[in-house]
């Protein structure tokens, strides 16, 4: 879960306590976590990672913005993705959108994943194996062999693109239909294509950051009156 404080900070100054923080965990199961989602998804997740990465609670990231923490971010070599785990008591979609465009902006990650709270709950297995079929790198061979065996037909049956930025695998149960969604936020977007968090991160920047209410207001004020 992403929070922040109203003071901001330069591009660049990132990812705050990253290195020799108490909070760095490695790839041991490390509790106390911020809620049982994060909880959860720790403990099913570090048993398919690869000894040669880490995995990290509670990253502090500083923006133009304010100040934000991600719930985990994982990271081998340069690569550092990050992943919000989205009770729905603490989330509010459209300020978490602004929140990512800043932190994308800030340049401290390769890619955000945003998986909802009912997907963690009911659809964990094939979160994470939809997860590792992006990110194989993270993982140990027999990790990403024991994800696979772990998850559904539909959740297999998934192709992934490398453009993608909606993860999505629909259920029939009984019936009825339901999906599992998982944001996926590129630092890089492919060759061609400008995304919305860019837009953000420009209006944002254009008036030198600031306090992101106040910032959204304005963006708001703005589309409101045509600008």
């Amino acid at each position: 879960m992403l929070s922040e404080m109203d003071s901001w900070h330069h591009i660049g100054e990132v990812l705050e306590g990253y290195v020799a923080s108490p909070r760095q965990t490695g790839i041991a199961y490390d509790p106390p976590y911020d809620s049982p989602l994060e909880d959860n998804f720790a403990r099913c997740l570090i048993p398919h990672l690869s000894a040669r990465g880490k995995l990290h609670k509670q990253v502090g990231v500083s923006t133009i913005c304010g100040r934000f923490i991600f719930d985990f971010v994982a990271s081998l070599g340069d690569r550092k993705v990050a992943f919000e785990c989205d009770g729905k008591e603490f989330h509010n979609p459209h300020r978490d959108e602004w929140r990512d465009a800043m932190i994308l902006g800030a340049k401290a990650v390769a890619v955000i994943y945003r998986m909802r709270g009912g997907d963690l709950t009911y659809h964990l297995a094939d979160s994470l194996y939809l997860i590792s079929r992006y990110e194989p790198q993270l993982f140990t061979a027999d990790g990403l062999r024991r994800l696979q065996a772990g998850s559904s037909a539909e959740a297999r049956s998934y192709k992934p693109s490398p453009d993608q930025n909606i993860i999505q695998v629909t259920y029939k149960d009984s019936g009825s239909l339901h999906s599992l969604l998982i944001e996926r936020k590129l630092q890089i977007p492919p060759q061609g294509i400008r995304e919305h968090w860019q837009y953000l991160f420009s209006y944002a920047a254009e008036r030198n950051g600031g306090n992101l209410d106040e910032v959204m207001k304005s963006y708001r004020g703005g589309v409101e009156h045509g600008r």
